[in-house]
This record gives C-alpha cells, structure tokens and sequence, in this order.
C-alpha cells in the first residue's frame, strides 16, 4: 500500500454505535465462507434489510479499499492480515491503528479534543484547517461526521446533545500517539507552494467549463452539473439535445474518488455512458485500483484521463476550429 493516507472514510450500515461490531460480522462472513463480490453484497442485502447496488458496493469499498482488510483473489475475497488481526483480537484499538495508519483526520479529531469538548461544526472547521494542504476539500461535515461515528464505536469519543468529548480510553490512546499527529505523505509533483495549491484548487472549475466547451468543439451538446438522481455529473455530451448523455466525465483532483466512480458507475449503468474520471497523475493509480476492485464491472470502459491531456485537447480543438473558420472550410 502506497504510504499516502487516504481523504475519505465511509460507514457501516447499522448505526453509530454499532460499526465495530458489524465489521467483525462481515470478517467473519468472509473468513468462513470466501464469498465472490456478488454473494458479499447479498449479504449485506440479506442481515441489514437494505437495498440499492450502489449502497452494498459503498461498505464493501469500506472494508475492502478504505480499511484493507479484505481482499480480492481469483475472484473470490478473503481477509488480509490486518483483517485476520482484527477478527481474531476483537479488539476495538485494533481497528483504530488501521483507521489511523490509512486514513487522514482520524488521530488528529483526538489532539483537536484534547483541550476541551467541541461541536461536530467546531470540530469540522477546526479539522479543516489543521489539514491545510494535504489535498481536502470537503464540501461538507458527512467526513467528519463518519470519523467521528468511527471513533464513537470505538469508545473513543463520546456525545452528549451537541457536545463531543474524548474519553478515557481516547485520551490513553492520544497520549501514546502523541499530540502531533503524522500527516500524510505528499507526492513530490504535487503543488506546495501556497500559489500553485490556490491554482491546483481552482482548476475544477475551469476543467469543467474547458470539458464542455471541447463538447461544442466537437459537435456534441454538452451540459455542466447534469442531475443523475440526486446526484449531479460535472460535465454530459450528448449526441442530440433531448437523448441521455454518451459521454459522462467528473473531475477528481483530491478525494474522494469513490464517490465519482460511483456517479459514473451509476451513469454507466442506467444510459450505457462512456464514464471519464479527469484527475492528476498522481491519483490515476490510486483510481484505477479502485477501478479493478469496486466497479470492475465497468473496468474495460472507463478512461482515466490525466487533465493536462484534457486541456492540451481542448487547445489543440480550439486551434483547429480558429483555423477552418479562418479559412472558410
């Protein structure tokens, strides 16, 4: 596994309280039955009542890719040894270490309520900031809140009304890590002069607006934030303007990348779309691995596509047009 921890964290279905030990019930469904995906998220259908692909595929992704316990093997998975360590110690600072170790934000909600009880909206802004630079934009509190809920079946934290504090068990476990908190790795080509960061995370939006005016380049009717359920894609072509999109493009620079592979899995499925995720190098490892294990399904056509490659397409589309108008063609 790569050294960088990751951006985002998902829960478990059951409720707060509940997440540890619904964990150790998947574990022990995989460990004695080496399930293939499908019977794993029949599974989850059939204990917790639930429905929707997209939602089964969500919690196997927690436990497979966000936590690594499991893993996928000539089709069928089976735990990896933090899985095997969990499920045999039952241990719920056990499952800590491994939420630390992977994921960002976890060890520093601690150090950020060691001086005293926060809000989640307090302890939300504080997060943010005290990851300044390591990639996080999110839009909302559902990150923090998740961490939180992962430390609350953890007897980590506690909640009282709005009120969130460390107990006893969290405090043991912030003063063995220490108040400074490791921060992800950062890979070298990443920005990290204030400038280029404040540039990196506006490129969204302009890769947006670049992606659908290549879209009119082209000959196609293209359409930013395109609603699919509740949802909405960063950019659609179509073909003609009342037909479903052919082409479906979101745009990944940092994060959380299931989150956009889910909306163009779902897009993939219901119009049969072309799906482009749009990030940096740096990442298209990191999706692609998603690719081959959460949404395999669609793993032969999706693209990965670097975004300078994008750009470099829409100048060179763009030139091209400015040259056949100019000469009338």
């Amino acid at each position: 596994m790569s050294s960088q921890k990751r951006l985002s964290l998902w829960p478990l279905p059951g409720g707060v309280e509940n997440y540890f030990d619904n964990l150790l019930r998947c574990l022990d469904f995989v460990d004695k039955n080496k399930p293939d995906r499908l019977t794993l998220r029949r599974w989850f259908i059939d204990t917790y009542k639930l429905s929707g692909q997209k939602v089964m595929d969500g919690y196997i992704h927690v436990v497979e890719e966000e936590l690594g316990l499991i893993v996928e093997v000539n089709g069928k998975l089976s735990l990896t040894d933090d899985g095997k360590t969990v499920l045999q110690g039952k241990d719920k600072m056990t499952v800590f270490e491994v939420l630390n170790r992977r994921i960002i934000g976890v060890g520093e909600i601690l150090a950020l309520l060691k001086d005293r009880p926060n809000t989640l909206n307090e302890l939300h802004s504080l997060l943010l900031s005290k990851l300044t630079g390591h990639g996080v934009r999110w839009g909302t509190k559902a990150q923090t809140n998740w961490r939180v809920g992962w430390l609350r079946s953890l007897d980590m934290i506690t909640k009282s009304g709005r009120t969130l504090t460390l107990t006893e068990l969290g405090k043991s476990k912030l003063t063995k890590i220490g108040e400074v908190v490791e921060p992800p790795h950062i890979p070298e080509e990443e920005p990290t002069s204030v400038i280029e960061r404040k540039e990196e995370q506006m490129t969204h939006n302009r890769l947006r607006e670049l992606i659908a005016e290549l879209g009119k380049l082209e000959g196609k009717f293209a359409e930013v934030e395109y609603p699919i359920d509740n949802l909405r894609l960063d950019v659609v072509w179509k073909t003609i303007r009342a037909g479903n999109p052919k082409w479906v493009f979101e745009i990944q620079l940092f994060g959380n990348f299931f989150e956009a592979l889910t909306k163009l899995k779902h897009a993939w499925d219901l119009w049969n779309s072309k799906p482009f995720l749009v990030t940096t190098s740096n990442y298209i490892e990191q999706a692609k691995q998603l690719i081959e294990g959460s949404f395999h399904e669609m793993r032969n056509d999706a693209r990965l596509v670097e975004w300078k490659k994008m750009r470099a397409l829409y100048e060179h589309s763009k030139k091209s047009s400015e040259i056949k108008e100019e000469i009338r063609l």
